[in-house]
């Protein structure tokens, strides 16, 4: 945060330091992860830093393994998550892990030729943003 905050001129953060993550799953498989996350707004764009606090298997371990600390995935918001969901696997993606944060589902995809970084899909028709239930 106060490399970004110095470097950047961005700030100030919310920072979570026990991110409320139920449901997680990595690969179809349940897993308790424990994450800080700090979340920034700059203008349209929304900045998170996130930190996984356990060594669970997850996309984040994985790529912070191959590419060290850089961008991870972004975003985009949806209101209708199930619809948007079955649209994103019939295309041909797969989840790589899912979690729910208050009553917020989010899903990250697997890497394909067509998605070359991360691509996550996070509900908003809900509580959203609702890290500390």
């Amino acid at each position: 945060m106060r490399r970004w905050s110095q470097t950047y001129g961005i700030g100030p953060f919310f920072y979570f330091e026990k991110a409320a993550m139920r449901d997680f799953r990595y690969i179809g498989e349940p897993y308790p992860i424990a994450l800080s996350i700090a979340i920034v707004n700059s203008g349209d764009l929304q900045i998170e830093l996130i930190q996984q606090r356990n060594d669970v298997p997850s996309m984040y371990r994985d790529h912070l393994a191959t590419h060290g600390e850089c961008l991870h995935h972004v975003s985009s918001w949806t209101t209708n998550s199930e619809a948007d969901l079955k649209k994103i696997l019939a295309a041909g993606h797969e989840i790589g892990q899912e979690s729910r944060s208050g009553s917020s589902r989010l899903a990250y995809f697997k890497y394909n030729s067509a998605i070359p970084t991360v691509f996550e899909i996070y509900d908003v028709s809900g509580k959203a943003g609702v890290l500390n239930d």
